[in-house]
């Protein structure tokens, strides 16, 4: 949901307004102001992924302001903005704003937009402290179809405990909207066929959906998983409205210096395509400053297409295979500097950064599938 620039003067001073508020109507409120960002260089030597480029791209920052209020002890009310300055993302975006009214710990409802609670990051997308690498796994939290940040509905959350055993739910009904990005050749749009890939925007409308989170007796093990269903709606000409089906499991080990994070998710859009996707992430701390964190990430899609028709490249558009390899200097929990190396195997969000290159591809039956990616930069909280 992106605003325009009145708009975003509005909101800012909205907020601005409910932190200068020292009370509320039948209780004293309690007001809580945080904020996530950050910066990096992202350099390729070849094919743009992510946010990196042949020549790097330096334009790649974010900041995320989130203000929280108390005004009674069962009604809590959150919001969370968020600016990015990429030149092809850029402007401000409402993530999330909800009222949540607690029954008790163990019965929450909330009601507008909201936080996706999906898997492991899905309420966390901006925190970037709170995991190993700059970005998270593409194949799950890129813009894909499988989540984003927040649903428009309304939902029931809680926490459940017996002896050892703890389990944490989420119910939930209304609209999920996100962004989808793919090669141009994978659309049913001729216009953006040459064209080295294209993003628009998705909602899925009329979703059921839900997430379990389950602590075990073995210390720092939580396992979970997620699921929504839909109607997928795209703003693309010439693409019908299809069910869409997602499901996913999770799996988190967190104990002293080490932590260990694994998801895998299936999507399936009707007839028109299916996706399956998994990552496997690992992070060590050294003397608490130094992290070192390693990820191995994964994305096949298979879509319902004769394949006499197709250009010689197009199996390789539906494939991601990603290996990364980080160094983290954490100056505070609040603060961290971090470097990594990504090699990516598949053009399924690897493009190349020209219509020409493309058209040379399609003429030759050669695009190359590699990618190497450097990413610098520094992320913080408050």
């Amino acid at each position: 949901m992106q605003m325009n620039r009145n708009t975003l003067f509005l909101v800012v001073l909205a907020l601005v307004a409910l932190m200068a508020t020292p009370s509320f109507a039948q209780s004293s409120s309690v007001v809580e102001f945080h904020g996530f960002g950050g910066w990096a260089l992202g350099k390729t030597d070849g094919l743009k992924y992510s946010f990196g480029t042949q020549e790097g791209q330096y334009d790649n920052a974010e900041m995320a302001i989130n203000a929280s209020a108390r005004p009674m002890e069962q009604l809590s009310i959150v919001s969370q903005i968020r600016f990015d300055s990429n030149s092809q993302r850029g402007g401000a975006d409402l993530d999330y704003a909800f009222a949540e009214w607690a029954f008790s710990d163990a019965a929450k409802i909330r009601m507008g937009r909201v936080k996706h609670p999906f898997g492991i990051y899905g309420e966390v997308f901006d925190v970037g402290t709170l995991r190993p690498f700059y970005s998270l796994p593409a194949s799950l939290y890129g813009a894909n179809g499988f989540t984003a940040r927040a649903y428009n509905g309304a939902g029931l959350t809680g926490n459940l405990s017996r002896g050892r055993w703890g389990l944490q739910y989420d119910l939930y009904a209304g609209q999920i909207e996100g962004d989808f990005e793919a090669p141009g050749l994978l659309t049913a749009t001729s216009a953006n066929f040459a064209e080295p890939n294209i993003r628009f925007s998705y909602r899925v409308e009329d979703t059921v959906g839900g997430r379990l989170n389950i602590s075990t007796p073995i210390d720092g093990l939580t396992v979970g998983g997620s699921g929504y269903s839909g109607e997928a709606f795209t703003d693309l000409d010439n693409v019908s409205t299809a069910r869409r089906d997602v499901y996913a499991a999770h799996v988190e080990f967190i104990r002293s210096s080490l932590t260990i994070r694994s998801e895998y998710g299936h999507l399936k859009n009707g007839t028109d395509f299916s996706a399956d996707a998994s990552y496997v992430e690992l992070s060590y701390r050294l003397r608490e400053k130094w992290q070192l964190s390693a990820r191995l990430d994964s994305q096949d899609v298979s879509v319902n297409v004769n394949p006499a028709n197709l250009p010689k490249i197009f199996p390789q558009l539906l494939e991601n295979k990603e290996k990364a390899l980080g160094l983290s200097y954490w100056f505070t929990p609040g603060l961290v500097v971090r470097a990594s190396w990504h090699h990516i195997d598949g053009n399924r969000f690897a493009f190349p950064e020209r219509s020409e290159d493309v058209l040379r591809a399609l003429q030759t039956g050669e695009l190359d599938r590699t990618t190497d990616m450097l990413v610098v930069g520094a992320q913080f909280s408050f």
